[in-house]
């Protein structure tokens, strides 16, 4: 023969509290679980944009930096041409002076010639 315990109308209701309040601590627990996450993930965005923030300003100054050695670079060219320019004028004066220093030895009179010259 099989007992069947006879449950109050109390008992049930007092079952089904229990079970509902359990329900309620558990979904409490994974509310709490789920906004200590969240809070991680805040912590964990906040870091990442200061990051970022760092990095952009470092990678602005490096742009910077960049925009100054091609401006740098172009102005070396520019200081290249000129003087390779004065190089050209340099030798050409160079060569019209050792030209000019043959047609004056060319001039000159031979060394007993002056002499001579002093005496007339």
């Amino acid at each position: 023969m099989v007992h069947i315990r006879q449950v109050s109308r109390s008992q049930m209701a007092s079952d089904a509290i229990d079970s509902f309040v359990s329900g309620v601590n558990q979904y409490d627990q994974e509310v709490n679980k789920a906004q200590v996450e969240l809070m991680q993930l805040k912590d964990n965005l906040t870091s990442a944009e200061a990051e970022l923030t760092v990095k952009n300003t470092l990678l602005e100054s490096r742009r910077s930096d960049v925009v100054e050695i091609e401006s740098a670079r172009n102005e070396l060219g520019v200081h290249q041409v000129a003087i390779k320019s004065k190089e050209g004028e340099i030798n050409w004066l160079r060569s019209h002076v050792a030209q000019l220093t043959q047609s004056l030895v060319a001039l000159t009179l031979p060394p007993g010639h002056d002499e001579a010259r002093k005496k007339r």
